[in-house]
């Protein structure tokens, strides 16, 4: 069974550290949200269960995509891939 993810805060951040310019607090629920001019990320308040946030090169999640797996619980992401980011959507990894 899976946990609710709608509890879970995703906060991006200009900054390649979680620093910079902070984005919305928006829910890890598997919604399509903008991540333009972000490069890195954090999840707050989450239970113990790894959580994937798919990144997308176009807006409203198309394009190419690119899979992030947290299996540790805490800390901030830099999203390095290569190409610039535009959406993503974030829900527990199955």
């Amino acid at each position: 069974m899976i946990a609710n993810s709608a509890a879970q805060d995703f906060i991006a951040w200009s900054g390649t550290t979680c620093d910079g310019s902070e984005g919305n607090n928006v829910p890890c629920d598997g919604s399509c949200h903008s991540f333009a001019n972000q490069h890195s990320f954090a999840i707050q308040d989450f239970p113990e269960v790894p959580f994937c946030t798919t990144f997308f090169e176009d807006a409203n999640c198309g394009g190419e995509s690119f899979l992030f797996e947290d299996t540790e619980l805490d800390g901030c992401i830099h999203v390095d891939t290569g190409t610039s980011i535009a959406s993503f959507s974030c829900t527990h990894c199955i």
